[in-house]
């Protein structure tokens, strides 16, 4: 009888064991797996030096068809960068504050119209020179990576924001040293996201030579970003001063000499080729290697040419049509700061800072022609 009531209970229990199991698993919700921001499609957009844009000015972005801007993060004050005054551990973005609340209007103007956008730790934190010792480069990722951290945190909740650049622009020798910070980046700003995208350029300047021997970091979400003004000496043309020991490239550093396409120099002092659709298809072929090898995501995040040089209208169509070709992600440089990459002004026109100089010059409806072609949010 003992023996019974025994097998009994234990069948009971056994019935009541199953059907709580059932009843949980019906109840429980599944855990959420943590998403990347959604990118649009395409992205087709812009550059913005700044961090304060109008909602007028977003709004005209908006109706020009662009899709995404590339804000290029800066501190609060630029003069405090070239007298090194730099962040601490205990106070990561003392330098930002004023810069932050002016991206958070920026950002509500950007979320209303419906553009994504992409922040580039361009010039929040001081800079050392080309030959930077490891121990200057150790001390730069620490600075870069705490400012990732705390800004990390800060815009961790804002949904406009779809992607980081960790670093505009990088020039070092010692890129092996350099890659590690990049690396310190990546993992303090995955301390606090782990999905959000972020955006990495090799060295030197993000060039499209420089992807030749350029290895891909191990992070699953990274778009690969190129900087495109090749030939540098035709859309840079009267941008510098000319050295004082290069006069024999006078030509170089006026402005309205060099046409595209034509016979031009990569820099002042490279071999004369020329230069036109096809060979800007060459200029881009490591980078093409490099996304065919890793199946990655390509971004140009700047490309322009200034609005005096000769042939501008048709470098812009040859490059889009290059890009589109590809399927990568653009930024234009530039429609806000100096007006001298605007192609809203005449070639002679006087430089200003205004974002809109109200002309529809060929190479801006070459622009639009591409902004055009981005899908509504």
């Amino acid at each position: 009888m003992r023996i019974k009531q025994k097998l009994l209970m234990a069948s009971s229990l056994t019935i009541v064991l199953a059907v709580s199991f059932i009843v949980n698993a019906q109840t429980s919700k599944p855990e959420k797996t943590l998403q990347p921001p959604k990118l649009p499609e395409r992205m087709r957009g812009s550059t913005c030096h700044g961090n304060l844009l109008t909602h007028a000015e977003v709004r005209r972005l908006a109706q020009l068809g662009i899709n995404f801007l590339r804000i290029n993060f800066t501190a609060d004050d630029t003069k405090l960068q070239r007298k090194k005054i730099i962040s601490s551990p205990e106070t990561p973005l003392i330098h930002c504050k004023k810069s932050i609340q002016n991206l958070k209007a920026t950002l509500a103007a950007c979320k209303e119209y419906g553009i994504s956008v992409m922040i580039c730790c361009c010039a929040a934190e001081a800079r050392p020179g080309k030959d930077a010792s490891t121990k200057e480069l150790d001390e730069l990722g620490d600075r870069i990576s705490r400012f990732w951290k705390a800004f990390a945190t800060e815009f961790k909740n804002d949904k406009t924001i779809v992607a980081y650049d960790t670093y505009g622009e990088p020039n070092f020798d010692n890129i092996e040293a350099w890659n590690k910070q990049q690396e310190k980046a990546i993992n303090a700003i995955r301390s606090v996201n782990p999905t959000m995208w972020l955006v990495i350029e090799p060295c030197p300047y993000g060039l499209a030579s420089a992807y030749e021997n350029f290895k891909p970091f191990g992070d699953p979400y990274v778009i690969y970003d190129v900087q495109f003004y090749d030939p540098h000496s035709y859309t840079h043309q009267g941008v510098h001063k000319l050295p004082e020991h290069l006069p024999q490239y006078q030509s170089e550093y006026l402005r309205g000499k060099l046409v595209y396409p034509g016979n031009l120099r990569m820099f002042p002092g490279s071999k004369t080729e020329y230069w036109d659709k096809e060979k800007l298809r060459e200029q881009l072929r490591y980078v093409v290697e490099f996304q065919k090898k890793n199946q990655c995501r390509i971004m140009v995040g700047e490309f322009g040419v200034v609005r005096w040089a000769p042939g501008r209208e048709k470098w812009i169509k040859n490059v889009l049509e290059l890009f589109e070709e590809y399927g990568w992600d653009w930024a234009f440089h530039s429609l806000n700061s100096w007006n001298g990459w605007n192609p809203t002004f005449a070639p002679d026109d006087p430089e200003t800072g205004e974002p809109d100089g109200y002309l529809e010059t060929e190479t801006f409806k070459e622009l639009k022609a591409g902004w055009a072609k981005n899908k509504k949010r």
